[in-house]
């Protein structure tokens, strides 16, 4: 495997991954699309699946890649539940507002 190669496969993983968060609106959504990229059965596991058979030279390469997407998803998983939390306590403000002027 080249680094380049493997480089591709990871952008490719967080582009894929940006392009479906977009589309998320509510947090049970954005915890499902966490599963399937940070879970068991995600893309980034299974590559790091692949350091057993590996070389040492591929495993200096793949893991840190891996590892720097896993934090990358992270961060932007966390952006959008605090996004989406903000988004629906403003909605319940806006829903409950008193009007004062009585």
């Amino acid at each position: 495997m080249g680094g380049s190669s493997i480089q591709n496969k990871v952008d490719d993983i967080l582009k894929e991954f940006k392009e479906r968060l977009t589309s998320l609106a509510s947090v049970p959504e954005i915890l499902n699309l966490k599963g399937q990229f940070l879970g068991k059965t995600g893309p980034l596991f299974e590559m790091m699946g692949s350091l057993k058979s590996a070389s040492i030279e591929d495993k200096k390469i793949i893991g840190p890649l891996v590892n720097q997407a896993k934090e990358k998803i992270t961060v932007l998983l966390d952006e959008a539940i605090v996004r989406i939390e903000t988004l629906e306590v403003n909605q319940k403000l806006i829903e409950n507002k008193i009007d004062l002027n009585l």
